[in-house]
Order: structure tokens, then C-alpha cells, then sequence
């Protein structure tokens, strides 16, 4: 099972996703420290069960600077929140699973078509 560094360093507990979910994740800021704590949840946008497109907002986090929009990659059903409003987030934490019609499918970086 691949880790991320964060969820050793902090005590969290890692997620897990089905062979047919796909994780949501907020996104790598970039700004020189890969495992860097964020921000908080400060709320979803979706419940479970909703329907989602591609690129639809499910998640805002507060950071200390701004509010970061999190975006899906794919579109899909919501299947799990594993957060709560207030949780601590960081760089590339999932936030949410989604089922669709590409399981698995996390791009890490988007084509122009």
C-alpha cells in the first residue's frame, strides 16, 4: 500500500478506497514544502449520493491566505466524505471518494483537449 508521507508524520490515519472509487484530493500549492499542512475544511458542497462532472467544486478549504476551491477529476457519484468541517488538511489529502465511469482515475496533470 503506497503512504503519503503526511499520514506517517502526523499520526492520521490513511484512507482507503475501493478497486471502483477514486479519491478527491486537495491540491499541491507548490510552494517548496510537499507535506505541508494547509488549512482546514471549512465545508463540502455535495453530500454523498450526489452526482458530480468533471472539474464541479465538492470542497472549499480556508487556508490562512485564501479559500481553495477542491475540484473533482472525474465525473462520478459521491460515495464517502472522510473529513469533518474544522478538520486539518494538507497538500494532496483526500478530501472525498467518488464512483464513475473511470475508476481510479487520478490525473496529475489535465490535457488540453
Amino acid at each position: 500500500v503506497r503512504r503519503l508521507a503526511t499520514f506517517d508524520e502526523t499520526g492520521l490515519e490513511a484512507p482507503t478506497k475501493g478497486a471502483d472509487e477514486t479519491f478527491v484530493r486537495t491540491p499541491f500549492i507548490g510552494d517548496g514544502y510537499f507535506n505541508d499542512e494547509m488549512g482546514e475544511l471549512f465545508e463540502y458542497t455535495v453530500a454523498v449520493g450526489d452526482v458530480v462532472g468533471a472539474d464541479d467544486t465538492v470542497a472549499v478549504i480556508d487556508t490562512h491566505k485564501a479559500s481553495v476551491d477542491i475540484r473533482t477529476p472525474v465525473a462520478g457519484t459521491i460515495s464517502r466524505l472522510l473529513l469533518n468541517p474544522g478538520d486539518v488538511v494538507y497538500e494532496i489529502h483526500p478530501v472525498l471518494t467518488l464512483k464513475g465511469s473511470e475508476p481510479n482515475l487520478s490525473p496529475r496533470v489535465k490535457m488540453k483537449k
